[in-house]
């Protein structure tokens, strides 16, 4: 990576710190460009250099957890490959959970803003890199069907799944739980509750 590249991605890093830590404290509608400015120190107009306004930002960082996430999840399904369906599954879940964590404010950010209206500009223009982490779960979800891992798989079934893991973080990040056993316990009891959703066995089980 050049100097510069560098450069830029410790200022975007910056921003999105910035414009997690004013929607958290403040909440979305008292978020600007020229507060996130102020608390970086930059001018509003190097920071329009890099986003078309605050939406912009928002969806970036949105978009940046989503990519890591999928990024590790292919990472696991890879490192697993021999692994049955319904064991892959919960890796990949597990993975899901604790990649959003490692964010929780950028992660609570985002969630208390998911029901504002954005703007086209301020959309990924990769729709099929956007539906990647879906694919990846549903065809989990499809050979475990094939394998009589899994029984009662939709086609929306990943997407549902994706949603409800969503919703685990984020009651796990709005309650400030933080003790690693509980975390563990609570994802642990959540998975095994969706592989009975679906038709697999417990997570103790063989």
């Amino acid at each position: 990576m050049s100097r510069k590249e560098k450069e830029k991605q410790e200022l975007q890093q910056k921003i999105f710190n910035a414009a997690t830590e004013i929607i958290t404290s403040e909440g979305y509608e008292k978020l600007s460009i020229r507060k996130i400015a102020a608390l970086i120190e930059y001018s509003p107009t190097t920071i329009y250099n890099y986003f078309k306004n605050k939406e912009d930002i928002l969806m970036s960082i949105a978009y940046e957890m989503y990519r890591e996430v999928v990024s590790q999840a292919k990472k696991v399904i890879e490192a697993n490959s021999q692994a049955s369906p319904r064991e892959k599954f919960v890796l990949t879940c597990h993975c899901y959970i604790s990649i959003m964590l490692e964010n929780p404010e950028k992660f609570r950010a985002v969630m208390l803003t998911s029901g504002i209206s954005l703007s086209d500009d301020a959309k990924p223009r990769d729709p099929e890199e956007v539906q990647e982490g879906n694919r990846l779960l549903q065809d989990l979800l499809e050979e475990g069907m094939r394998t009589h891992d899994f029984r009662s798989v939709q086609e929306n079934s990943a997407e549902l799944i994706l949603i409800s893991l969503m919703g685990l973080v984020f009651n796990i990040v709005s309650y400030r739980v933080t003790d690693p056993t509980q975390i563990e316990q609570m994802t642990t009891a959540y998975i095994d509750l969706l592989l009975n959703g679906i038709g697999g066995a417990s997570i103790d089980k063989k």
